[in-house]
């Protein structure tokens, strides 16, 4: 009885941990900057543009040649919102 309390217990803090993770990353968080690097022959990256709003693949391309890129947000983390390296 007292280890069937103690599944369900911890089975439930998991599942509470799960939701608070995936409300935590569902945030729209203020001032967000979106920043568009390629990489250079030699490997390094190198930051092209910042935007308010994200663009897509074909934005970068139209806008500034046919070169591997990649758009990440900078709030909370760094995280990358598409790539092409």
């Amino acid at each position: 009885m007292n280890s069937k309390i103690s599944i369900i217990s911890h089975l439930f803090s998991s599942l509470l941990y799960v939701c608070f993770v995936a409300a935590v990353g569902s945030i729209d968080y203020p001032d967000q900057k979106y920043v568009l690097f390629t990489k250079l022959p030699d490997g390094r990256m190198k930051k092209v543009a910042t935007f308010n709003e994200p663009i897509d693949k074909d934005q970068a391309v139209s806008m500034y040649g046919k070169a591997p890129y990649t758009l990440q947000s900078m709030k909370p983390r760094i995280k990358i919102i598409w790539s092409d390296l």
